[in-house]
């Protein structure tokens, strides 16, 4: 016989008394196996709900009298259901182990058949038509051989793209992450110190590298890494990436201040559905608890003179409102996962005092900024008389102005202005 069809065969029976193992139990099972379950299921239900009665009882929220009222409904309650269970019992299960065995003689029948009529019997006679499939990988795909092939050209291709063009600090750049996806980091930090030596304006890019040269070395921020993360934060206050390092080093050293001040800064630049994610929600995790060591920390070097305040909610001062669009002759530019970042500061090229981001699919999109959006308390709406606001579609997804962004401005808004109108309405060139 063909050892195809013996290994075939063998697999099938064990597979088929795999299923009845897993199917035939509960349906042969005796009643009273299944009476018995239901029983200690509903006496545990019982006394957790005892437990809940006696703990309101103790805590004085039920009177004597209603906590005795509660426990005989409970007791009356149980003794119904177990009345329940017997009557239903008495009439069931007759025909249940006649099923059960109906299904153990269908069951090989109907795989046999089904595999006889949608399968490939001919693969297991003829050993040539079974040597493709040898070639599939244990996940019915293409061997995790063959995908690390192709990861490896497209890395190589990678290489050879920034090796071509030595002086594009893209293509580096590109080389550079792709090697710290793959933990190479040797690899990722040779690539992105030469990106940073092309583009040295380039804040990501710093951030990215710092964030390489400690993963290869001994995982600390300390030293070289942080003085190339604060010189990221110099080119551009809001790099994400930098935030991130930076709040972890100050962490790190026990800053907890600062920490909270640069993770805060991160999340104030998140759109919702970021703030939603499982790293906007660590992030933010990791805000509050900087922030509470902060506080306690405060606390304790004031020998307990300074009371924590109670939540008032923010003062925000003035702020300004309106609303954002995009001009007609635009909208065929701007993609729904495009990012909008509407900053106010003082003049086109000063500090950002208030920052709001967003999607281009929430366009038009209603704002209102104020003082709880300011990156740091010295730097608010409130401590200026006018702005101005500038609204840019990022086609990188980075603050950082860049060629193609689509943009709008107003200059000389006084702080406290409602029902503004900006319209981004050209190309930065």
């Amino acid at each position: 016989m063909n050892m195809n069809v013996v290994i075939f065969a063998g697999v099938v029976l064990l597979a088929v008394v795999l299923c009845l193992a897993w199917v035939l139990p509960p349906i042969l099972r005796k009643p009273r196996e299944h009476e018995s379950e239901r029983r200690a299921l509903n006496i545990a239900v019982y006394r957790d709900q005892l437990k809940e009665i006696e703990s309101e009882r103790d805590r004085g929220a039920l009177s004597s009298e209603q906590f005795e009222q509660a426990r005989t409904e409970l007791e009356d309650r149980l003794a119904e259901d177990a009345v329940q269970a017997s009557a239903d019992y008495t009439v069931t299960d007759r025909g249940g182990r006649r099923i059960g065995w109906i299904v153990a003689g269908l069951l090989p029948l109907c795989a046999v058949s089904l595999y006889l009529w949608k399968g490939a019997p001919v693969v297991l006679l003829t050993p040539a038509l079974a040597a493709p499939v040898a070639e599939k990988g244990p996940h019915g795909g293409v061997d995790m051989t063959v995908n690390m092939a192709k990861l490896e050209a497209e890395l190589a291709e990678l290489k050879a793209t920034a090796e071509a063009k030595p002086k594009d600090g893209a293509a580096w750049f590109k080389w550079g992450m792709a090697n710290l996806a793959l933990e190479r980091y040797e690899v990722a930090k040779a690539a992105l110190q030469k990106a940073t030596e092309l583009a040295p304006k380039e804040a990501v890019t710093w951030a990215h590298y710092a964030e390489a040269l400690a993963l290869s070395g001994n995982r600390s921020l300390e030293g070289e890494p942080i003085r190339i993360l604060r010189k990221a934060l110099e080119i551009n206050p809001l790099e994400p990436k930098a935030l991130e390092l930076a709040g972890i080093h100050a962490y790190q050293q026990e800053n907890w201040a600062q920490a909270a001040y640069y993770w805060k800064s991160l999340i104030k630049q998140m759109s919702p559905e970021e703030k939603q994610s499982g790293y906007g929600k660590n992030i933010a995790e990791a805000e509050r608890d900087a922030r509470g060591k902060a506080e306690a920390g405060l606390l304790e070097a004031s020998g307990g003179q300074m009371k924590p305040k109670k939540a008032q909610g923010p003062k925000v001062g003035p702020g300004l409102s309106g609303r954002v669009d995009l001009a007609a002759a635009l909208k065929n530019k701007a993609k729904p996962d495009d990012v909008i970042f509407l900053f106010a500061s003082v003049g086109e090229k000063g500090p950002p005092l208030a920052v709001m981001k967003a999607k281009a699919s929430a366009l038009p999109l209603e704002f209102s900024l104020d003082d709880s959006m300011a990156m740091s308390p010295e730097m608010s709406l409130s401590k200026v008389s006018e702005v101005t606001l500038v609204a840019r579609i990022s086609k990188s997804g980075q603050p950082k102005p860049s060629a193609g962004d689509l943009v709008g401005k107003l200059e000389n808004v006084k702080v406290g202005a409602k029902g503004l109108r900006l319209v981004i309405d050209h190309i930065q060139p």
